[in-house]
């Protein structure tokens, strides 16, 4: 099976990240058809994993935060944190609808979905694929820093918070 233009677009956009520096590098784990899976090089040197997938529409990301306890505060922090996102005083390319961006909790470890109406163009899926990047960008930069979560930081990445901030 060829794999979908859309899917060859979304690797392009992921790798010219990458070529910017945005990403710390691209590593393509499997594209086939209408879905592709990523490794991103990013944030305190963690290895995140992507997957676009075609049918349905969808942006996943398996773990934004890993070992976070289901119900704890760092938990619903999190949740609360992805709801604001919908305030329509938000600038449209910040803002998601509540129907389309959703949180799971699976084993300790947070991800992120971006669900997106059916299309064919994939101009439209490769801004979603942007504000889905920037979106966990924020979660490493915004939320960890405002929601005081220095140690939470220096445990799960061994990150010195004080010479990180």
């Amino acid at each position: 099976m060829a794999v979908d233009p859309i899917i060859n677009t979304c690797t392009e956009t992921l790798e010219g990240y990458a070529q910017r520096g945005f990403l710390q590098g691209l590593g393509v784990i499997s594209s086939t058809g209408k879905q592709a899976k990523y490794n991103l090089p990013w944030h305190f040197n963690k290895v995140f994993e992507l997957h676009v997938n075609l049918n349905p529409v969808k942006i996943h990301m398996p773990v934004v935060l890993p070992n976070v306890l289901l119900r704890s505060a760092m938990d619903k922090d999190f949740r609360t944190y992805i709801q604001e996102l919908s305030d329509s005083n938000l600038p449209a390319h910040r803002r998601f609808t509540p129907d389309e961006l959703s949180v799971s909790n699976r084993k300790g470890n947070l991800s992120l979905t971006l669900k997106l109406a059916s299309t064919t163009d994939s101009d439209q899926v490769v801004t979603q694929l942007g504000r889905f990047i920037s979106l966990v960008h924020e979660v490493y930069k915004i939320f960890l820093k405002n929601g005081h979560y220095d140690q939470y930081v220096a445990d799960q990445f061994g990150i010195d918070s004080d010479s990180f901030w």
